[in-house]
């Protein structure tokens, strides 16, 4: 059997790269987040951020900065 065909084929990649993608810029927007939002670094911010950053960049989504 094919490689293709037993992952879901050559569409199942692509949209995992299109995952990783948005996942990485998730990553980068919520570092940045958290340098900005507090006027510098704070060390529980950036960890929130580098730890689960979709739940951070929703976190100052809802609460601001």
């Amino acid at each position: 059997m094919d490689h293709d065909s037993q992952d879901g084929g050559a569409g199942s990649s692509f949209f995992d790269l299109v995952k990783y993608v948005i996942l990485l810029a998730l990553f980068v927007y919520a570092i940045v987040l958290s340098f900005r939002c507090k006027g510098g670094f704070r060390f529980g911010d950036f960890l929130a951020a580098f730890c689960c950053s979709p739940c951070y960049v929703a976190y100052r989504l809802a609460l601001g900065c």
